[in-house]
């Protein structure tokens, strides 16, 4: 195919996420190639998948979302790279006109964009990331187009102690990379352009189970550590579950994350 720009990088599990990852229907785009990794024995390929040249599969071993991901990282090669989950819907149009933003803004090293069902209000216009979330906009992995070369002199990786499949916290490892990636002083611009959809509410809003609150609790005391505690109680107020629950949650998500290494 023509050289690639970018690649898609798409983490799954077992001969059941390839399935998903089929039924996405990736669309064909000129410089754009797919990088899948999927934590599972060797199998046979979906003809949807096998028959195509713009993706790439790999197996590996392992578990864990984080793991993967940084898995994924370790075998791209394109000057640009985006994360998409194995059940989103990409958009061509978006991510074409994704392309051209990056190849307009030289300055920046990533661009971030939005989905077409927006689940939280998205600024209209476009501004510069900042580490401590502005104008209550929290960017979303799927939503940023990263260029390569400045994630890896970064060093910053998913935090595999995060996610689903990690031992106590099964979510918030985006929002950790990101932050840290934005700390390093990369410099990421948002744009509203519609790149992607997803079918279902994110993790972050549906209810939360012990896991995903402990999560929550670990990102506000990594992001936020001189008020993480208002914060918690604040949010804990806010999601429609008990309250103390909640709050007793993520406050045992904010002791790991003192105990462990992230």
């Amino acid at each position: 195919m023509d050289s690639v720009r970018l690649e898609i990088l798409i983490p799954t599990f077992g001969p059941e996420g390839l399935k998903r990852v089929a039924a996405m229907d990736l669309p064909e785009i000129q410089g754009v190639r797919y990088s899948v990794c999927c934590q599972s024995a060797k199998s046979s390929l979906p003809q949807q998948l096998s028959a195509r040249h713009d993706v790439d599969v790999n197996f590996i071993d392992g578990v864990g979302l984080s793991a993967n991901r940084n898995a994924l990282l370790d075998l791209a090669s394109a000057p640009l790279l985006m994360f998409a989950d194995d059940d989103l819907t990409l958009y061509a149009d978006g991510i074409t006109a994704a392309l051209s933003v990056m190849a307009e803004n030289p300055d920046i090293d990533g661009a971030c964009f939005q989905p077409l069902d927006k689940p939280h209000p998205y600024p209209a216009g476009s501004f510069v990331l900042k580490a401590r979330a502005a104008r209550r906009y929290y960017a979303m992995i799927n939503e940023i187009v990263f260029r390569r070369e400045a994630l890896l002199r970064s060093g910053v990786r998913f935090s595999l102690l995060m996610g689903i499949n990690a031992p106590y916290l099964h979510s918030g490892e985006d929002d950790l990379f990101i932050c840290r990636v934005l700390r390093k002083g990369l410099r990421i611009r948002y744009f509203p352009i519609v790149t992607y959809n997803h079918p279902h509410a994110s993790t972050g809003f549906r209810t939360q189970p012990p896991g995903v609150l402990r999560s929550r609790g670990a990102v506000l005391l990594s992001v936020y550590p001189l008020t993480a505690l208002p914060r918690m109680c604040r949010l804990a107020v806010m999601l429609r579950q008990p309250t103390l629950a909640s709050l007793k949650y993520m406050l045992q998500g904010a002791f790991y994350a003192l105990t462990h290494r992230l």
